[in-house]
């Protein structure tokens, strides 16, 4: 496989093209989205509901919140990225012209090794964004609380014990 140039407008064919595909399979292209965003949407208020019970029986601690916030992430990930797999294979059989279903969508389910490389991008992708995340916070925002401002000031802690 070699890489070729594209002209500046090739984008617009590619355009044209995910327009065809809606209008080839519509009922499959646009109802395997509708479940795919139903079944992931469907993990994360599973996943809040388990970040809740472990915030009560765990306490409202930082402990609690960020294994609630891990276990959250791990759930709408995984599921996020086999529904990816099922969407991509089922846009392949949209664009080949066999027959393809909107419940095709959950294939990716069935083919774990390719799920399992697709879950490795994705839990990849999230901390190389999270690393991203904290190098630009503590670039431009690392010592924000420099005394300047009222909560932290101890100008401003003084002043307000005297008033007491």
């Amino acid at each position: 496989m070699s890489t070729r140039a594209m002209g500046p407008m090739a984008g617009l064919g590619w355009l044209t093209r995910a327009i065809n595909v809606g209008r080839n399979g519509p009922g499959a292209v646009f109802g395997g989205a509708a479940l795919m965003t139903v079944v992931v949407l469907a993990a994360v208020f599973a996943g809040v509901a388990v970040q809740f019970a472990l915030a009560a029986t765990m306490g409202d601690g930082l402990t609690g919140m960020m294994l609630g916030t891990a276990v959250m992430s791990v759930l709408v990930i995984v599921v996020m990225a086999m529904m990816v797999v099922g969407f991509l294979r089922l846009l392949d059989r949209v664009e080949s012209g066999s027959g393809a279903r909107a419940t095709d969508v959950f294939a990716g389910f069935g083919d774990f090794s390719t799920s399992l490389r697709t879950i490795g991008l994705f839990v990849m992708l999230t901390v190389l964004q999270n690393v991203i995340l904290i190098a630009v916070l503590m670039a431009f925002a690392g010592d924000s609380c420099s005394g300047t401002c009222r909560c932290c000031s101890r100008r401003w802690r003084a002043a307000a014990t005297r008033r007491c």
